[in-house]
């Protein structure tokens, strides 16, 4: 019901989701399916 944890959780994902990338290019077709 908090819209503020929400979108803090899905902003810490796309975060954690573009460090893997950076780090590892490779997985990046991993992290899209």
């Amino acid at each position: 019901m908090n819209y503020v944890i929400l979108l803090i959780i899905s902003l810490r994902i796309g975060m954690i989701k573009a460090h893997i990338v950076l780090l590892y290019p490779e997985f990046e077709n991993l992290i899209k399916v």
